[in-house]
């Protein structure tokens, strides 16, 4: 008896740490924990009832569908100023304690997030949004030209005169105007034609985001002005630093759809609509004290066509109000969630487009910087829509974003808003395969805002035996949810292939528009080209089930080149692939150049760069170009023939027999084991055979039923079936 019960304490002793991790992980799996769970997005207390019971009884039915936490506020009825608001929020915090759900906040009433309702612009009507517009007037040799300050602008800020040669106006001897506030600008030509370039200020309100969002229509802040986000700070943060109960552990902060408010929403039904810059009186000294340049003479290269004078113009101007933007809005949301020990999160407003980045904060980078927690929103729970369109981009920016700044999480507000304003809804299989796209893209954290009191909360195993097929099981819904983060919350990101944020081409030859925002045929023609070009090449990428990051110049500069690689937060790139584009910042084409001639695969689409952002640097520019085709770049003539040359020199992670574009890979790797997720994103089941890169020991596990069953080694195929929109996790032990 004792020599058996040495065998087993022998035995005990000598189970592998990893086969015991492995246990864990699948109990972990089958019923995840609160930690892995969804927030659901629960505006106030005061709707669950008045009383301590009442807001328990609806937080119990929360946590029986399967919600991890909340994100919340207080009541929204008179704002931040009703005690009796403060008290239900107050008893919901500590009800929510009780049963152990995570808890966020959200910093708005309604959204866009900043204004503390109308209470930051109280008695500070000088913090509201502004926009720069600008008039023309033309004046031929020795006649007068009078142009009136346009209706709804409130000033004049600056105004020049063009001279006009062969029919066209240009920069060179253009001569300032002297303005005065309220009057018309009367100006008289001299031995010459000119063109008049008036520019004003103008309160930015009617139609854009403030006024044409679902929630209020209610002026909104400048995102430029830093005493404004102070103000925010003042009125929301603190105070809700001073009435959470004791001891609250507050995970985030949501910041909702701020943005420069310069873009338009709605047609414009008088005509009189006039494109804007984003604009604070104080701009122009700021600029000169970042750039040592003057600003105002650059205005007319920014609203009109100058060609390659137009192009560093707008250069200039975009990149100094994305640093703007996140200094005086995003950086000090940022720096008071840290020294108050809880993470800056949210979105910012319409992530998809590359052209949407500049003319919201001038650079999406730039901003998720300041996100410790970055997030997005989807609005559509129709996978395919997302794949077919560009919804699919949303979460690979924002993850790609928090994979270069070595954020472990990623967050996406999410739902079936699109389909119900048609009068429709997502099916579970469509919100699961919704989910499943986001995880596969880098998302791992879900707010939800499903109608969660609306749907079954039977469990996912009712669901599963069909007991309750005509209903959507919240309960299975986040079942799976929570089964895809257990996953995708652990490890490390494995990407062999980086894809150039195009974004100062855009800003190149982005112009103001009076056009609404989404209307992307208004925009500059090499706006057009450089967007589709760039959605399909990303697009066709994960679809073939090459994982990308899309980095931006400060990633490229702030990587380190290890051999063929680029080094960047964990990340290790072995090949950068280059969409069409015109121009890029000199010191970024540089280090593409360095990292070449290291022995790294540099691709690129149709054409290389050669056009500096920066004034004086072309030269270099069409140097390093030229060296870099000189060095062994490859030009691809389409996108068959760039997954070709990255097929011929980075060993695939994973293959597919037969060619499967509905399915997208995620790889993470943790100590001794690899995690490779793949999902469906077609209403059609698939069946298939997966090669893998990673070697050893694999099992198949199922979110959708929370089974663990073995594959063989992963040195074969490993055949597989998926249903609908269903995802699977290939867990390879090393």
């Amino acid at each position: 008896m004792r020599r058996a019960a040495l065998i087993v304490a022998a035995l005990a002793v000598a189970t592998p740490a990893a086969g015991r991790e492995e246990m864990r992980l699948e109990r972990l799996f089958r019923d995840p924990t609160k930690e892995f769970r969804l927030l659901q997005i629960v505006h106030g207390f005061d709707h669950m009832g008045q009383d301590r019971d009442s807001i328990g009884r609806v937080l119990d039915r929360l946590a029986e569908a399967g919600c991890g936490g909340i994100v919340t506020n207080v009541g929204w009825t008179n704002y931040l100023r009703d005690e009796k608001q403060w008290g239900i929020f107050r008893l919901g915090i500590e009800e929510a304690k009780k049963r152990g759900l995570r808890i966020w906040l959200y910093d708005e009433d309604g959204y866009p997030s900043g204004a503390a309702g109308d209470l930051v612009l109280e008695g500070h009507p000088e913090w509201r949004s502004i926009g720069l517009v600008c008039v023309t007037g033309s004046a031929r040799e020795g006649e007068s030209v009078s142009i009136a300050l346009p209706e709804g602008a409130s000033r004049w800020a600056y105004a020049t005169a063009l001279p006009v040669r062969d029919g066209k106006p240009g920069l060179r001897g253009a001569a300032p105007i002297a303005v005065r506030d309220g009057e018309r600008i009367e100006w008289r030509a001299g031995r010459a034609d000119f063109l008049v370039c008036a520019f004003a200020q103008q309160l930015m309100f009617k139609d854009t985001h403030p006024d044409a969002n679902v929630y209020k229509s209610r002026p909104y802040v400048n995102l430029l002005v830093r005493q404004a986000t102070e103000r925010f700070i003042e009125l929301t943060h603190r105070e809700y630093a001073r009435r959470l109960p004791k001891g609250t552990n507050v995970e985030a902060v949501f910041t909702d759809e701020p943005s420069l408010t310069v873009a338009y929403h709605r047609p414009d039904q008088t005509g009189k609509r006039l494109a804007a810059l984003p604009w604070e009186p104080e701009l122009p000294d700021a600029f000169r004290k970042a750039t040592s340049r003057d600003l105002l003479p650059l205005l007319p290269a920014v609203f009109l066509d100058f060609g390659i004078e137009s192009r560093k113009a707008r250069c200039e101007f975009w990149d100094f109000i994305a640093d703007r933007v996140a200094q005086a809005f995003f950086a000090p949301i940022q720096n008071w969630c840290r020294r108050n020990r809880t993470k800056a999160s949210g979105h910012i407003l319409c992530e998809e487009r590359l052209y949407w980045h500049v003319w919201f904060e001038g650079d999406l980078y730039r901003q998720m910087r300041h996100f410790d927690l970055p997030g997005i929103d989807i609005l559509s729970s129709k996978p395919e829509n997302l794949m077919g369109g560009d919804g699919f981009l949303t979460p690979k920016f924002v993850s790609s974003a928090a994979h270069h700044y070595g954020r472990k999480n990623v967050m996406s507000e999410t739902s079936d808003h699109v389909e119900r304003t048609r009068g429709g809804s997502a099916t579970l299989e469509e919100m699961m395969g919704t989910a499943g796209l986001q995880y596969a893209l880098g998302v791992n954290i879900i707010t939800s805002y499903y109608p969660w009191s609306a749907y079954s909360h039977d469990s996912d195993a009712a669901w599963l035996r069909g007991e309750k097929p005509a209903q959507v099981s919240y309960r299975a819904y986040n079942d799976y949810v929570g089964r895809l983060a257990v996953m995708l919350d652990r490890g490390k990101h494995v990407c062999d292939v980086a894809l150039f944020y195009p974004i100062t081409t855009i800003q190149a030859h982005f112009a103001p528009s009076n056009a609404q925002y989404w209307e992307a045929d208004k925009q500059h023609p090499v706006i057009q080209h450089v967007e589709q070009s760039f959605r399909d090449l990303a697009r066709t990428l994960l679809q073939n089930q090459i994982d990308v990051d899309i980095v931006d110049d400060q990633a490229i500069r702030r990587a380190e080149i290890k051999g063929s690689t680029i080094a960047l937060a964990g990340e290790r790139y072995r090949a950068l692939v280059l969409p069409p584009m015109q121009v890029i910042k000199e010191a970024t084409l540089q280090r593409i150049l360095e990292f070449q001639r290291s022995g790294g695969l540099v691709i690129a689409l149709d054409q290389l760069p050669i056009e500096a952002a920066e004034r004086g640097e072309d030269v270099n520019a069409r140097r390093a170009a030229t060296a870099l085709k000189r060095s062994g770049a490859t030009i691809a003539a389409d996108i068959a023939q760039l997954i070709a040359a990255i097929g011929q020199r980075v060993q695939p992670d994973v293959l597919l027999d037969p060619a499967t574009p509905s399915l997208l890979v995620n790889h993470r790797r943790e100590r001794g084991r690899d995690i490779y997720f793949l999902t469906n994103t077609s209403a059609s089941p698939v069946r298939f055979s997966a090669t893998l890169r990673a070697k050893g020991r694999a099992s198949l596990w199922r979110p959708l039923t929370g089974s663990v069953e073995p594959a063989g080694e992963s040195g074969s195929p490993v055949k597989i079936s998926l249903g609908p929109y269903e995802g699977v996790f290939i867990v390879i032990e090393t």
